[in-house]
């Protein structure tokens, strides 16, 4: 029989351990619950924001809103009423231009494109789609300032269909960039580039990390560009102090901070503010997650989830102090361990949400670092454009600048046939394959490619063979007004050696022709009657010759720089395009 006295003994036992168990998980919870008010006052007493009002941006005027554009490209790379472009997808007429075009963008790559490649990109140029897409970028890019105004409390990822689109268009201009550079249009491949580092940059005052890893990365899609544009085209001193100018705001350490900030405020909250939603639930995969989170805030649990509450707190706000460290101060493994903090072991969800936080610091410094290098690229290449060849060592440059993370020059190493400059910092993450003492490193860096530039005496006999022959006139403008269409259709150039006869003409007009393709910026083309010793009579002109594409551009008195057929200085300019006949 059992014993009333021992049930009764053993009642009183687990009724008495279930109170000392209510007890001290009571004391846990306001224990561990003072943990978390401790953390929102420390992040409250530094400064930083602590509602949505104060994080989300103020809304700008539609006639000042860059996003008013975006929004309209991004509008023309939706597939139906709802789903949005994805690649590999059934895209329409436009999206597979925009496709068709993105294929020509390849990180890093400072590779020329081809003749057939640059005729395949003069076609896509040429579709009206997407002229509307770049004007609709120029437009946004003359705004300068964004505000998107996202219903950020459904969760980080809902910007990142539009995310994608914006570095797209960054690389689109990119693209063209790159494009104008190589036919010889500087003004055009500047504009682009410029434009492309203000798209870019109109991220910034989106309150989520991501966002503002994104500008980071459209900056260094344009940073490469503008490499490109400046091994082609030499720079005046004004456009180098333009472009330095659109460089400072990615060096701000402000929008990485309300980025790191807006994540607290904006989806802390749905992790540890008990404020799951249906719509949110792709913030960790599937509705029954969703129910973790929600079985995560019952109370029996609250002395872990407050740890992990505090835990996170405590985390953003190390994360945000480590802006306002001086990276050159501390050594690689302090740096490691400021950006590593450690997190409580009772912590589950710190670790999942905080991971990308972790290297946000260290990625501001190396884009920084990307934008030093570049310019020194830049100078390096000033210098060939001047001095005929690259320089030898860094100090042939003159003052450039140091990198901030080590307090010491970047790196400089010329080879036979490039030219790397690179950080020492090894916190950074390098792609570019350097080989040091026979081992191949990878280092944050960039390369020009010294043996791309061609001899002088290669290149003109390479021009004065392919422009031989008979070519027909397409298109003509003269001081911006287009020729007559009756006349365009009948005209024809052939060059023989040195000759080039001009028909319909007067009869026994021909001209002699000499060509400079290593003429700096841009090739030249001088065309003077036979027989003629006046100076007065040879026409002053450029030219781009890309397979069966020649244009030039003439003037009578003073050399244009440009492929415009416009009046500069009171002198007209005559653009002519034309298109090799086939036997």
């Amino acid at each position: 029989m059992i014993n009333k006295k021992n049930v009764t003994v053993l009642a009183k036992g687990v009724a008495g351990l279930m109170l000392l168990g209510i007890i001290v998980h009571t004391i846990a919870v306001i224990a561990t619950g003072n943990h978390v008010r401790r953390a929102k006052e420390n992040i409250k007493a530094a400064g930083y924001q602590m509602s949505l009002a104060e994080i989300i941006p103020p809304p700008l005027e539609e006639s000042k809103n860059a996003a008013v554009e975006l929004k309209k490209i991004f509008g023309l790379l939706t597939l139906g009423s709802n789903e949005m472009y994805s690649p590999g997808g059934s895209p329409g007429k436009v999206v597979k231009q925009y496709e068709e075009l993105l294929k020509f963008y390849k990180a890093g790559s400072t590779t020329p494109y081809s003749d057939k490649q640059l005729a395949e990109l003069e076609e896509l140029f040429s579709k009206d789609d997407l002229k509307r897409i770049f004007q609709l970028l120029s437009d946004a890019a003359s705004k300068k300032e964004a505000r998107f105004q996202r219903q950020y409390f459904r969760g980080p990822g809902l910007p990142l269909p539009e995310m994608g689109h914006h570095r797209s268009v960054c690389r689109m201009l990119a693209i063209r960039a790159q494009y104008e550079a190589q036919v010889g249009n500087k003004v055009d491949a500047l504009r682009l580039v410029r434009e492309g580092l203000i798209v870019g940059e109109l991220m910034k005052t989106e309150p989520i990390l991501m966002s503002q890893l994104a500008r980071l990365a459209n900056l260094k899609v344009s940073l490469e560009a503008l490499r490109f544009v400046s091994a082609r085209h030499e720079l005046t001193d004004s456009e180098l102090e333009s472009l330095n100018q659109l460089l400072i705001p990615y060096a701000d350490a402000e929008p990485m901070i309300r980025g790191i900030n807006g994540e607290r405020v904006l989806f802390g909250q749905w992790f540890f503010e008990e404020r799951h939603t249906a719509e949110g639930s792709w913030l960790i995969g599937t509705l029954p997650n969703a129910a973790f989170f929600r079985l995560y805030h019952w109370y029996p649990f609250r002395p872990v989830y407050n740890v992990d509450h505090s835990s996170y707190l405590n985390h953003m706000l190390k994360q945000l102090q480590f802006f306002k460290v001086d990276l050159s101060e501390l050594t690689a493994e302090e740096v490691e361990e400021v950006a590593q903090k450690k997190i409580s072991r009772f912590a589950l969800i710190t670790p999942m949400v905080a991971s990308s936080l972790e290297d946000a610091r260290i990625r501001l410094e190396q884009s920084r670092s990307l934008s030093d290098m570049t310019m020194i690229a830049i100078a390096c290449n000033q210098y060939r454009h001047r001095k005929g060849s690259y320089p030898e060592v860094l100090d042939d440059l003159g003052p450039v600048p140091t990198e901030k993370a080590t307090g010491k020059p970047y790196n400089f190493q010329k080879t036979e046939d490039a030219i790397y400059i690179y950080s020492g910092y090894t916190l950074y993450n390098g792609s570019l394959t350097i080989d040091l003492n026979g081992k191949e490193n990878k280092l944050h860096g960039v390369k020009i490619t010294t043996a791309s530039v061609p001899d002088k005496e290669d290149s003109l006999k390479r021009d004065q063979a392919a422009i031989q022959g008979k070519w027909k006139v397409v298109a003509m403008k003269a001081a911006g007004n287009p020729g007559p269409d009756n006349v365009i259709a009948v005209m024809k150039y052939e060059f023989k050696g040195n000759r080039l006869i001009i028909t319909p003409a007067e009869p026994g007009t021909d001209y002699t022709f000499k060509l400079d393709p290593s003429s700096k910026p841009t090739a030249t083309f001088d065309m003077t009657p036979v027989g003629s010793k006046k100076p007065d009579d040879t026409m002053k002109g450029i030219y781009v010759l890309v397979g069966d594409q020649l244009k030039l551009c003439l003037a009578k008195k003073k050399r244009p720089t440009e492929m415009r057929a416009e009046a500069e200085d009171g002198f007209g300019q005559v653009l002519i395009e034309l298109q090799r006949e086939k036997p």
